[in-house]
């Protein structure tokens, strides 16, 4: 089976690294022959160049670009594949116009991920007869589907999956770290994150903290820390694999979460997870068993 897989995604983020994990598992398979669009020059780009995988890379400017999407049907056309796997919003909108207007008919399976409200600008997207499947992260994301009008038997659940790490790796060194790894973005929620250190610095003057990750918030985050002194205390870092064995405890405050593979990656770890009942999350975290959930983040801290 040939695929054609679509993301426009300009960051390297949970998405991404999902897409990345799936293209390398079937690149040794017989049965499949993938190749991938993407942003040209984005991380995702260098990442699957670097694997020797079936990369095609362009501009994507604006979602509804007429020339982005006349070469990216010309593409799909010189591929014909069997099927178009899309896994981000925008490549959803591009392929659908495209397949609309090449009138190809490949069957196209969606990729969802975001948590978020099918709203009504996207009623015909969502409820277009050109798309086969949904594949959702999460049960939380398969019911925002079928709230915004797909049929659930277009809808299958498959979670998303992390690499367990060797064991010799894992462990914690002192002193006791609160951490967390995120894109530095507002449904993140890290400015509260932080707060929740600070109250936890006041009792616990030796606990140090970690947020390891890229965006834009990352200005306003310092700002933040350095308002509170906490530049001693806690810092944000770029993102490493190492980083999880400076963890005693993983730290989450988003407001919305479609999974949460950074959880998953710190239960692979074996570091003990406190997270709010939100999303996706209480279908990986049982409370008091594999972590705590806590119902109310936001509340009054001082």
């Amino acid at each position: 089976m040939k695929i054609v897989h679509v993301s426009d995604s300009r960051d390297y983020r949970g998405g991404e690294n999902q897409l990345f994990y799936l293209l390398k598992g079937l690149k040794d398979l017989d049965d499949f022959r993938c190749s991938v669009i993407v942003q040209k020059g984005s991380e995702l780009e260098t990442k699957l160049l670097a694997e020797n995988i079936e990369t095609i890379g362009i501009e994507f400017s604006g979602t509804w670009n007429m020339q982005n999407i006349l070469g990216l049907l010309k593409i799909l056309r010189d591929v014909s594949p069997d099927l178009i796997a899309v896994h981000t919003s925008g490549a959803h909108s591009r392929v659908l116009t495209a397949e609309y207007l090449g009138r190809l008919n490949i069957p196209i399976v969606v990729h969802r991920r975001f948590p978020g409200k099918v709203n009504r600008l996207s009623y015909f997207k969502y409820r277009s007869s050109k798309v086969s499947h949904y594949i959702a992260i999460s049960r939380y994301v398969a019911r925002r589907l079928i709230e915004g009008g797909v049929h659930p038997q277009k809808i299958r659940v498959v979670y998303s999956g992390v690499l367990i790490p060797n064991k010799k790796q894992t462990g914690r060194d002192k002193p006791l770290t609160v951490g967390t790894v995120s894109a530095l973005t507002s449904e993140k929620n890290l400015h509260f994150w932080i707060d929740v250190f600070r109250v936890v610095s006041l009792n616990m003057p030796e606990v140090r903290g970690i947020i390891a990750g890229k965006g834009p918030e990352r200005d306003t985050l310092i700002k933040r820390i350095k308002q509170y002194g906490l530049e001693e205390k806690l810092y944000i870092l770029p993102y490493d694999e190492s980083i999880w064995k400076r963890f005693s405890v993983f730290l989450s405050t988003s407001r919305v979460e479609g999974l949460g593979t950074a959880i998953l990656q710190a239960l692979a770890y074996g570091i003990p997870v406190v997270a709010p009942e939100v999303g996706g999350i209480p279908e990986i975290i049982k409370d008091n068993y594999t972590g705590y959930l806590i119902d109310g983040w936001g509340v009054n801290l001082f």
